[in-house]
């Protein structure tokens, strides 16, 4: 399995499908993840792709951060997710 890239992927029989995009900082980060904290991103953004804002985890509340979610990894690994639109989120 590789780094998550923008683009319509994802699992074929889901009405969904969901591009994720990493930041730069994000993608310097996810190339860095081995064992269990990669694995845990890998199926998280597996989920988003096919559930979209569902699969996102907790919605952060307060001024200005009501479009950005986090979900708890592994361990102390959060990942901060915004969806742009129902088929695109920012990892």
């Amino acid at each position: 399995m590789g780094t998550p890239r923008a683009g319509r992927t994802g699992w074929r029989g889901a009405e969904l499908t969901v591009a994720t995009v990493p930041t730069r900082l994000a993608a310097r980060q996810i190339a860095a993840l081995r064992g269990k904290p990669r694995a845990s991103f890998l199926l998280a953004v597996d989920d988003i792709r096919r559930r979209g804002c569902a699969a996102a985890g907790v919605r952060l509340t307060g001024a200005g951060l009501s479009a950005i979610c986090r979900l708890d990894l592994y361990g102390a690994w959060r990942l901060l997710t915004v969806f742009e639109a129902a088929d695109r989120c920012v990892l």
